[in-house]
């Protein structure tokens, strides 16, 4: 596979993946004495860059990310056109998709621990929350749907962080393409009953399809999918929702009170019955969390697991940076994971649940599954789904050959290797006193912000750390920096966490001239500071 040399301001190191409508490339950007970084491109398809709708839709989809500053949310720095050649420049991240995750821990015996789960989709819910609520030049909601949230597009970092990738379906409301009448947008199997039907949907549309998420990663088999689009769509529509607690191997059992019952609401056929916002999801599963995990060891065994599953890949993606760090020649990229549809058979015994209750005989249990045609590329540190799989109701795919499940009796598979349990919670007399406060770690860029709290005082300029009182409603930060706008970071203060803001310069008057000190931009370039 050829690839240029150069795009833009960066030099291309090596390709990575292609779909139908773009390329994905490993790229550096070289700097003042030595200085290297790694970065991932998004290439728009040379064909396709000339269309003006889909310019439009490239142009949309990197103006909503790079708008969301979350620690949840994959990052955009920057938008350039060089040689006809649309490409948006993202944040380098090593790790892989949750769907890469379930894949080696199944072919290690293991599954996925209860409260690991709980983490990685509170994660998601903090970053879906951040682009639900975002807004425009004025302060008006965008009322951003993401449209797409599945395993495949969620991320976990080697070191725990986890990541929302890809708004190229997102709907707003100022996007200047809108999705045709009758042509759905996302993978079916994780759609909600109003993006099923084409009706008007809202963020509790992304938050059933978090609920189905948490429902496959904690049961361990799929929940809609079916044997083609059609039992999906009444499954989803139609069907009464089997309930988690049927559903949960004997590891799993019991389900800690009101999971079962939260998970279900997220569920709820009727955008009504849901909670309103991934914000409410998200602190009802916070208050699970604390008490199956009142110290807080959640992340830290999630990085032991992931570090345990990719030794592998952690050591060639790190010689990777080194090399481009370094300036040495790249002699070899690690190759990509792809995903492919098939099931991984869990490791424990299926619980006996009703008839009823039952999924259909066929449905494969809970695996690396993706629908016929979508390439799920785990990339050089970061997963992009690049539509390789033609939207439902687009133009009709090529129909994939029935499936013949031979009679064969399974391989013998090892024994179940869990990470260890946590330990049972001591005595009330000696339980520990839980922390009343958590730490907000600030980074802006340029650095030496005010961090202003409601009370209009001055915390810290940043990089620096600021204590909160713990709880579950929401507080505001606000960045001030001579020359740039004012920003305002809202957050929950039930957890220590990490806030990267981006400050954008003010606005010059037009009375008044512009500077001329300093270099010309490079023709061609958005940046996204």
């Amino acid at each position: 596979m050829t690839f240029p040399e150069r795009i833009g301001r960066y030099h291309i190191v090596g390709y990575l993946a292609a779909g139908g409508m773009a390329e994905i490339l490993l790229g550096k950007l070289l700097g003042p004495g030595g200085f290297e970084q790694a970065v991932v491109i998004k290439r728009a398809l040379p064909h396709l860059a000339r269309q003006s709708e889909f310019r439009d839709m490239f142009l949309d989809e990197a103006r909503v990310v790079a708008r969301i500053q979350h620690p949840n949310v994959v990052s955009v720095t920057e938008l350039g056109e060089d040689d006809e050649h649309l490409f948006m420049v993202m944040e380098y991240l090593a790790g892989e998709s949750v769907v890469g995750l379930v894949k080696r821990l199944g072919t290690r015996g293991e599954e996925l621990p209860l409260d690991v789960a709980l983490y990685i989709v509170t994660q998601v819910l903090a970053g879906l929350h951040a682009a639900h609520e975002l807004t425009d030049e004025d302060g008006a909601p965008l009322q951003l749907v993401h449209r797409d949230v599945s395993p495949q597009n969620l991320l976990v970092t080697y070191d725990g962080r986890v990541k929302l990738l890809d708004f190229g379906i997102a709907k707003f409301h100022d996007r200047s393409v809108e999705t045709s009448t009758g042509h759905l947008k996302g993978k079916f199997a994780y759609m909600s009953p109003e993006q099923c039907t084409d009706d008007v949907i809202d963020r509790r549309s992304d938050v059933f399809s978090t609920g189905i998420v948490l429902w496959e990663l904690l049961a361990r088999e799929r929940l809609f999918k079916r044997a083609n689009e059609l039992l999906c769509w009444k499954a989803i529509v139609e069907d009464p929702t089997p309930r988690l607690a049927d559903h949960v191997p004997d590891d799993l059992r019991p389900l800690p009170e009101g999971l079962d019952d939260i998970v279900m609401r997220a569920l709820a056929k009727s955008p009504d019955g849901r909670p309103a916002t991934a914000a409410d999801l998200r602190r009802d599963l916070l208050g699970v969390l604390r008490e199956i995990d009142p110290s807080e060891k959640a992340k830290d065994r999630l990085v032991a697991l992931m570090e345990a599953c990719f030794e592998d890949r952690i050591a060639e993606k790190r010689e990777l940076l080194r090399r481009v760090r370094s300036g040495d020649t790249v002699t070899s990229i690690p190759s990509a994971e792809v995903d492919v549809d098939e099931a991984i058979e869990p490791t424990v015994a299926a619980p006996q649940v009703p008839a009823a209750t039952r999924a259909p005989t066929g449905v494969p249990r809970w695996g690396i599954a993706a629908g016929v045609g979508l390439a799920v590329v785990a990339l050089v540190g970061l997963v992009l789904v690049l539509a390789a799989e033609p939207p439902a109701g687009g133009a009709t795919p090529t129909a994939a050959p029935p499936v013949t499940v031979l009679p064969t009796a399974p391989p013998a598979r090892p024994a179940l290797q869990l990470p260890p349990a946590l330990p049972p919670a001591p005595p009330p007399t000696t339980e520990p006193v839980p922390d009343l406060t958590i730490v907000v770690e600030m980074q802006t860029s340029p650095p030496g912000a005010q961090v202003v709290d409601a009370q209009d005082e001055v915390r810290c300029e940043t990089p620096c750390r600021v204590e909160l009182p713990r709880g579950d409603e929401e507080v505001t930060l606000r960045l001030r920096l001579a020359g740039y706008q004012e920003r305002a970071e809202t957050l929950v203060p039930d957890m220590n966490q990490r806030v990267r803001a981006s400050l954008v310069r003010a606005r010059v008057p037009r009375d008044r001239p512009r500077p001329t000190e300093g270099p010309a931009p490079e023709p061609g370039f958005f940046r996204f500071d």
